[in-house]
Formats: C-alpha cells, sequence, structure tokens
C-alpha cells in the first residue's frame, strides 16, 4: 500500500473516530444541554432567572419521549416572593424523525399542578404585569426585515409544538399593602395547538406567545378574586381613620382653648 493511502486512510478513521467521540459527548450531555437550553431562553424572555431541576431525555429520546422536572421562574425585583411560578412535572412527546431537521416537531407536552405566585407589593405594582412588559421587550413586536434577517447558516433551529396542555394549576395571590393578605384560585386548564405555525418558530418566540398566555390567564384568574374591592375597602378605612384622628385632634383644641378661657374668667373674678 502506498504511503498516500496510508496516510488518507489514517486521516479518514481519525475523522471518523472524532466525530463518534462528539456525537457520544453530544448523546451523553443531552439533558445537560436541554437544560441549558431552557434556562438561557427563559431567561431572556422573562428578564429574571430561569432555573430547572432535572432533565431526563437521554434515557426515553428513542421512544420520542422525555421529561423535565422543577423549572422555576424567579420574581423581577421588587418583590417579596421569590418565584413567579414553577412549573413541577413536564412530560414531553417528541416526533424524533425531525430531530435533524427544522423544526423540529414536537406532538405534545403536558404540564401537571404548575403553581403561580401573583403578587401586588408595597407600590401596588403586580409581578405578573412587570413580566408582561418584561415580555414585550424581549422581542420586537415586528418581524424582522430582509435587510435584518439572520444568514441562513445563523438562523436558529424552529421548533413546532402539535398541543400544549397546562392543567391543575393553582394560583396564590399575596397583596403586600393589605398586609400580606393571601388569597388563592385555580388557575383555568391552558390548551394551545399549533404553536410555530406552519414554518415552526424559533424556541424564544414561542417561549413568548406561551408566556403571555400563561399571563394573562393568571392575572384574569386573580381578577376574580376581587383584589380590587379589597384594596379599595383597605383605601376607605384609612380615610376614616385619619378622619378619626382629625376629629379627636380637633375636639382636643377645643378642650384646651375652653381650658384656657375658663382661666381666664376665673383670674378676671379674683
Amino acid at each position: 500500500m502506498k504511503t498516500g493511502n496510508k496516510v488518507l486512510i489514517s486521516s479518514v478513521l481519525i475523522i471518523v473516530i472524532a466525530l463518534a467521540v462528539g456525537l457520544y459527548y453530544v448523546w451523553m450531555s443531552l439533558d445537560t444541554l436541554v437544560e441549558a437550553a431552557i434556562e438561557k431562553y427563559g431567561s431572556q424572555t422573562t428578564q429574571t432567572a430561569v432555573h430547572v431541576h432535572e432533565v431526563r431525555l437521554k434515557e426515553t429520546i428513542a421512544q420520542g419521549r422525555g421529561s423535565i422536572a422543577g423549572i422555576s421562574v424567579a420574581n423581577p425585583k421588587g418583590f417579596s416572593t421569590p418565584h413567579a411560578f414553577t412549573l413541577g412535572q413536564i412530560q414531553t412527546k417528541i416526533d424524533i424523525k425531525t430531530l435533524r431537521e427544522s423544526p423540529i416537531i414536537i406532538d405534545e407536552i403536558i404540564v401537571a399542578a404548575p403553581q403561580v405566585f401573583y403578587e401586588i407589593n408595597a407600590d401596588r405594582k403586580a409581578n405578573f404585569n412587570v413580566l408582561k412588559e418584561n415580555i414585550s421587550r424581549a422581542m420586537p413586536a415586528k418581524p424582522a426585515t430582509k435587510e435584518t434577517e439572520a444568514k441562513p447558516s445563523e438562523k436558529e433551529t424552529k421548533i413546532i409544538i402539535r398541543r400544549l396542555l397546562i392543567q391543575d394549576g393553582k394560583v396564590q395571590a399575596t397583596i403586600v399593602p393589605l398586609d400580606g393578605k393571601q388569597l388563592s384560585t385555580r388557575l383555568p386548564r391552558i390548551e394551545l395547538k399549533n404553536l410555530g405555525g406552519k414554518g415552526g418558530s424559533t424556541p424564544a418566540e414561542i417561549a413568548k406567545q406561551v408566556l403571555n398566555v400563561v399571563v394573562d390567564r393568571t392575572r384574569a384568574a386573580v381578577s376574580e378574586l376581587g383584589i380590587e374591592k379589597h384594596l379599595k375597602e383597605a383605601v376607605d378605612k384609612r380615610i376614616e381613620e385619619e378622619k378619626a384622628k382629625l376629629k379627636t385632634r380637633t375636639d382636643e383644641e377645643i378642650e384646651v382653648e375652653k381650658q384656657k378661657a375658663e382661666e381666664k374668667l376665673k383670674k378676671l373674678l379674683r
């Protein structure tokens, strides 16, 4: 065998081995890579810290299934409760034939028993209103023009979610101006279909869409708790208390003046 052929074969073998090692590394790190992606895109969209407790895809991805446990989204600054919401167990079903394509198709995502923590702080700002503003600022409302579109090699992989179901959720509301009064209610069942449309959307775009729906549904659920009524009653009570203080102060001042007048009268009569 000629030396040139030996060198060529050796080079090919090295490349094949390097590819195999690279693929093995990616496969073994699949759970970590997905966890990092969720935290990255989630944090970018909400502009708060997003953490994932555990991702399990590596062992079940061959069957197109996976699970994610313990996603938490931190509250924006200025709020006392640590989280805006937490997602317990998430089950996914993926079309594995599309894993090397764009868009990747996710047949189903089921989120079970999320916990939502709605808070109105001392400045009477609601954390979910702030989150809504953060999400709106995180991504431009207008689609990119041809001039601003990324080059093909730089484009993000797109995804389609056929069905997203969020069920058995609970909302806990904390109203700081009412001495931290707490109220609770049920989060309505949320079912979304064909997220990403025909051509798919980037993970950040879909995250924005889903979070907007969750925020809106949470605010609608909280509105039924009558928080505005509670706040108004608290304001009215405070006004009455201030009026009572003023009246007491006035009565006291009248009594003082009366005593002074009596003292003057006594002096005149001496």
